[in-house]
């Protein structure tokens, strides 16, 4: 019965220090992982001169925009199930040269259309992500803007 006992109180040691010490780590490495190939693998690809890019965080989005580098590369963004900031409609407005903007289940796209104004765009398109009558004046004031794609729209109410 001791042994028992003692086999039980050691394996739930055992499943405590896993709970404590291990499993956080492997999360924090899971968390980096996915950094790394949401943000820094795009970013690096862009910078050596892809001129499309996925972007899923806004954090890559603030990063292209520092770069002189991909501002001069870059010119097709595809959003993917982004929640937008204020921070993401400045780093876009410093996207020049950008002429293709396409949001994918995305929340809070009329916050970052206004900065669109400036660019040369050319395309447009919306999936699953709601907008308001106000963002298609915006884009409708933008000379360059040629085609405007609306697919499985979202009631804005």
């Amino acid at each position: 019965m001791k042994r028992i006992a003692f086999l039980a109180l050691t394996l739930c040691a055992l499943g405590s220090v896993l709970i404590l010490l291990v499993l956080p780590r492997m999360r924090a490495d899971a968390e980096a992982r996915l950094e790394h190939v949401l943000v820094r693998e795009p970013y690096l690809r862009v910078k050596q001169g892809d001129r499309r890019v996925n972007v899923m965080r806004g954090e890559l989005l603030r990063l292209l925009a520092s770069d002189e580098q991909c501002i001069a590369n870059l010119r097709e963004i595809n959003f993917s199930s982004v929640d937008f900031s204020s921070a993401d409609s400045e780093a876009l407005s410093a996207l020049e040269r950008t002429s293709t903007i396409n949001f994918y289940c995305c929340k809070n796209a009329d916050s970052i259309l206004p900065s669109c104004s400036n660019l040369p765009l050319v395309s447009v398109g919306f999936e699953l992500t709601k907008f308001s009558p106000q963002s298609v004046k915006i884009l409708g004031e933008i000379p360059t803007l040629f085609s405007f794609l609306v697919e499985q729209n979202l009631d804005s109410n």
